[in-house]
């Protein structure tokens, strides 16, 4: 099923409610996303590497995307094309393979915090490579909205400790899985105007958890084993809650709110994630919460409904 670019905003009350429900997705997306971060950090000092925690979280996963690609794939009236499902498959390497490895390893060196700070320059680099390839111009309100986030993220993180002789090499990884990460995001608007947004991102999915499982399978035969099997009880439990929780749910509900509204904007409302990480770090982390980081929440969280009103 083809779906058609998202209509022009702001003009007829049928399109600002597709419009509304799209972000309401994409913030529901990102949300989900942001918890993905604290989960992780619960984990490690279990002793488990970022590898084995990525290959429990795919493997868990794989079977729900293959059946979700697999009913998609029946409602078509013809096979989906050599050149489609390789795109749709690179892309999910890309975005959910290769970012993802990216960023597990950063969080090894790194608290939550700053990573969600280093990972959201990629609505900066969707919104300016958009532009450059003039796909949409950054109207002011765009460009003010962007001030404002950033503005809004650095208060969040003000005066917070990130002290540690691996910091930089954390940073890097992690601003690697930003730039990944937003090329997926410029990509899959293509794809997903073609396919449809279940479609592209069940295939997509697919291929990051294939090309997850193989490295897996890479590194067990090259290491001699591997501790996957042999795991405390709990990691499984947080494994289970990274597929489905933080990989599943928030991949459907970003291909549907992508489709939506846009790359650009999807980019700019999904700075609501870092938001998230930062109260969830409070509570169940015990990362200090100060009026400053206050702020810079309320902010950002003011610059999106500026946007989404002025949309």
């Amino acid at each position: 099923m083809t779906h058609s670019a998202p209509p022009d905003p702001g003009l007829i009350p049928g399109q600002r409610l597709y419009l509304l429900l799209g972000a309401m997705l994409v913030a529901g997306s990102a949300l989900l996303f942001s918890v993905k971060a604290v989960l992780v950090k619960c984990v490690y000092p279990y002793g488990v590497d970022a590898l084995t925690l990525l290959t429990l979280r795919m493997g868990i996963s794989l079977p729900l995307f293959a059946i979700i690609a697999w009913f998609e794939q029946r409602r078509r009236a013809h096979t989906l094309p050599a050149g489609d499902l390789s795109r749709c498959l690179g892309l999910g390497i890309l975005g959910y393979y290769l970012a993802s490895y990216l960023d597990f390893e950063g969080l090894r060196f790194i608290g939550v915090g700053l990573e969600r700070m280093v990972l959201y320059i990629y609505p900066t680099i969707v919104v300016l490579v958009g532009a450059i390839a003039g796909r949409q111009r950054i109207s002011p309100l765009v460009a003010g909205a962007l001030v404002a986030t950033y503005a809004g993220i650095g208060l969040t993180y003000a005066g917070r400790s990130h002290d540690g002789a691996q910091r930089a090499l954390g940073c890097a990884l992690v601003a690697g899985s930003a730039v990944t990460y937003a090329l997926f995001v410029l990509g899959s608007s293509t794809m997903i105007a073609r396919l449809g947004a279940r479609a592209f991102m069940s295939v997509a999915m697919v291929g990051a958890c294939l090309a997850m499982l193989l490295h897996a399978a890479i590194a067990a035969l090259i290491q001699g084993g591997s501790p996957l099997f042999c795991l405390p009880p709990v990691v499984y439990a947080y494994g289970a809650a990274l597929a489905l929780l933080c990989t599943v749910a928030p991949a459907l509900l970003m291909g549907d709110g992508l489709k939506r509204v846009g790359a650009q904007r999807f980019a700019i409302i999904s700075t609501i994630g870092p938001l998230g990480t930062v109260l969830l770090g409070w509570l169940l982390l015990g990362e200090a919460l100060t009026p400053v980081n206050g702020l810079g929440i309320a902010l950002t969280m003011a610059a999106g409904v500026a946007m989404g009103i002025g949309k």
